[in-house]
């Protein structure tokens, strides 16, 4: 019994040098003697990830393959998919508004990256002349093209792959934004993709 509460005092001990350390290492003394935290590296360094996928959203559909005089249907393909959307972390700014209290998460614009299709492809066809060795390949690249499209006029998959990546980044810096004190608030914004990289 003793070597346990000795073994949990050392632990507690440890533990206590450790955070000790950290504080330490995040939190340096200014020359007028008050405790200013260096946020910007250190909420930096958490956040310091290649790539943060905020959403990975699945779709089922069917994708139409028109002639090329776009008069006929040759045939329909259902298709089972699913896209990712993500943000770059090396492209993330943050900045310290002292006089305002505000730290300013500022993230790149989402990344939607390419979508993956199951290989398990239905197909109807209008006409037997249609089912050509061709379509399995042609198929695939038809229900890319249809999620593509669907994603672009998506509102709830930005919305909600910003909202998770927005979620994230907050839970990632709030204890660091705690050495602060409760005056200091996170603001995250998007920066345009037009906007100075």
């Amino acid at each position: 019994m003793k070597k346990i509460l000795g073994l949990g005092k050392k632990l507690i001990v440890i533990i206590a040098i450790v955070v000790i350390i950290v504080i330490a290492i995040l939190i340096k003394i200014s020359t007028d003697g008050k405790f200013t935290v260096s946020a910007e590296s250190s909420l930096k360094e958490v956040i310091e990830v290649s790539k943060l996928n905020t959403l990975e959203y699945i779709y089922n559909g069917v994708a139409t393959k028109y002639s090329k005089d776009k008069k006929n249907e040759e045939y329909y393909v259902y298709y089972k998919g699913k896209v990712k959307a993500s943000i770059d972390f090396s492209k993330v700014e943050v900045d310290v508004k002292k006089m305002d209290k505000k730290i300013i998460v500022k993230l790149p614009p989402l990344l939607i990256e390419d979508p993956i299709i199951e290989n398990d492809l239905q197909y109807i066809f209008t006409k037997k002349k249609y089912e050509t060795e061709e379509v399995v390949k042609e198929a695939y690249l038809l229900c890319k093209d249809d999620i593509n499209k669907k994603v672009k006029t998506d509102k709830f998959f930005k919305e909600s792959a910003e909202d998770s990546a927005k979620n994230t980044i907050t839970a990632l810096t709030k204890p660091i934004v705690n050495t602060f004190g409760d005056e200091y608030e996170i603001v995250i914004e998007w920066r345009d993709e037009n906007e100075n990289k």
